[in-house]
């Protein structure tokens, strides 16, 4: 599996109407209402790096809200247990 992370900039005011959109999204894993630069922040998980492209570019830039988006792929995963 392979996994993202999208910072999103959106329209002032459209970051809470495009949470229910994305959480009916099967490779959205997390969905994160932030403050800063971006707006929010989403983790997704596809089958592979191609899907990953094909999902941002059908799913996720076709929103009119959406200002920018900022993809980060992540290339190794380190879990720490506390």
């Amino acid at each position: 599996m392979n996994t993202a992370f999208l910072l999103l900039n959106m329209e002032l005011g459209y970051n809470k109407l495009y949470f229910e959109e994305l959480e009916n999204l099967p490779e959205v894993k997390y969905v994160h209402d932030i403050y800063g630069v971006y707006d929010v922040l989403v983790k997704v998980e596809c089958e592979s790096i191609e899907y990953i492209k094909d999902f941002i570019a059908e799913k996720i830039r076709v929103n009119r809200d959406l200002k920018s988006c900022l993809t980060i792929l992540v290339v190794e995963t380190l879990t720490v247990e506390r």
